[in-house]
């Protein structure tokens, strides 16, 4: 497996990033060995000081450790828990003004599906672009289950939205958050107008009827520069 490299991230860091995605899924367990650097050479298809790099990244953030003659390890972290709290119109830094409907369709239900939750399911796909004055601020793209009986060409876009987002901000709709820094899609970025050294923040929200029913997700890219967070230990 290759990394792409681009020009937001350097081999290493993206190699880190990989990592430590999973060690915090559990893909890499605590005190686990991981691979030796030989074999993530060949894994990533990147040199001994390139993963050296990474490796030290890690350590330094505490995920992993050394013993000598033996291997790297995953460290046996204390497990924290956080509670995430974020509303995309409260945790910007310039308040949203407007806000443009960039795509409104019905989601493949076949293999290519991105998660498995949706497969032969009925589905809307909709991509929504914010504006601070004139300038893009977040863009959030909602996949949500549908009635199977609804006829999609006959709905009015908008106030299916609106009334979709009632629903999901409602109490009986249960939130389930993640943060990660993501890269964003060429198209994102172009859309958000975003400067090459730009980060982007990948907010990921699941919604679960009160029986923990999975009705949908929304994953929303703000620029590192235009979102403030709140996060507090439990």
């Amino acid at each position: 497996m290759g990394l792409t490299v681009n020009n937001h991230f350097t081999a290493y860091e993206l190699i880190a990033s990989d990592i430590r995605e999973k060690i915090e899924e559990n893909i890499f367990k605590p005190e686990q060995r991981l691979p030796s650097v030989l074999e993530l050479c060949s894994e990533y298809n990147a040199s001994d000081s390139t993963i050296r790099k990474s490796l030290d990244i890690l350590k330094k953030e505490g995920y992993i450790y050394s013993k000598k003659r033996v291997g790297v390890f995953v460290s046996s972290i204390e497990e924290k828990r956080f509670i995430l709290k974020f509303n995309e119109f409260s945790n910007l830094k310039e308040p949203v003004t407007a806000y443009k409907l960039v795509m409104f369709k019905k989601g493949p239900d076949n293999k290519k599906v991105k998660d498995s939750r949706f497969y032969h399911k009925k589905y809307i796909e909709c991509h929504r672009i914010y504006t601070a004055g004139a300038f893009p601020v977040l863009y959030k793209i909602d996949y949500i289950l549908y009635n199977a009986h609804m006829r999609l060409k006959s709905i009015n876009a908008e106030k299916w939205i609106g009334e979709m987002d009632l629903v999901m901000e409602s109490p009986a709709i249960y939130k389930k958050l993640s943060l990660k820094i993501d890269l964003g899609k060429e198209e994102i970025r172009k859309a958000m107008i975003l400067a090459e050294e730009s980060i982007l923040y990948k907010i990921r929200r699941e919604y679960y009827t009160e029986k923990k029913s999975f009705v949908g997700l929304s994953e929303i890219y703000v620029a590192n520069h235009d979102l403030k967070l709140q996060i507090h230990e439990k």
